[in-house]
């Protein structure tokens, strides 16, 4: 049974401000017939900021999803206190029993 036994907030250190977003966008996108749309789009989610765990040039250098998702599993298990990740044994003995 989890018990919750101090909130916390952790997030990434790197921050993209929706300016900085906006920004990117229109220079990489910029001669997209349909850039106009999707800036309104981004600027209608209301999302003034994001914070990321890598900085957004090294974000830009897509490197295949299996690298992005070791990457933020590894950094989401960095800011989470020790404990609070199953072993991999601990997963198998859970999943015998459902």
């Amino acid at each position: 049974m989890a018990i919750l036994c101090k909130p916390a907030i952790a997030v990434p250190e790197y921050i993209i401000t929706m300016e900085q977003t906006l920004e990117l966008c229109q220079q990489i996108h910029g001669g997209h017939p349909q850039l106009d749309l999707a800036l309104r789009l981004l600027q209608n989610t209301g999302i003034r900021k994001r914070h990321i765990v890598r900085p957004v040039d090294e974000v830009l250098q897509h490197r295949g999803f299996e690298e992005r998702n070791s990457t933020y599993e590894e950094r989401s298990k960095r800011r989470t206190p020790p404990g609070n990740f199953p072993s991999a044994q601990e997963r198998r003995r859970h999943s015998k029993r459902h």
